[in-house]
């Protein structure tokens, strides 16, 4: 799920919707995206286990200030 341009609302709106309507438990989800505000979103919902990949919107070095949970690829998460 995402938002289709970088001038569109919160996410997070979107996810909390999203995760009423499926009924997961957020603690058996993760949370995989590409900014700090993915991050907002992740914890907005309640799901704890979230990685920030840094190639996407945002640097390593952005996202590692805000978060120790950053990898460089894809490759690097860790389910």
């Amino acid at each position: 799920m995402g938002i289709d341009n970088d001038l569109a609302g919160s996410k997070i709106q979107m996810a909390k919707r999203w995760m009423a309507a499926s009924g997961i438990n957020p603690d058996d989800c993760m949370f995989i995206g590409d900014s700090i505000h993915d991050m907002e979103t992740s914890l907005a919902i309640g799901v704890k286990k979230y990685t920030l990949v840094a190639c996407g919107h945002q640097s390593y070095r952005v996202l590692r200030e805000a978060t120790e949970h950053v990898v460089h690829t894809m490759n690097e998460v860790t389910f």
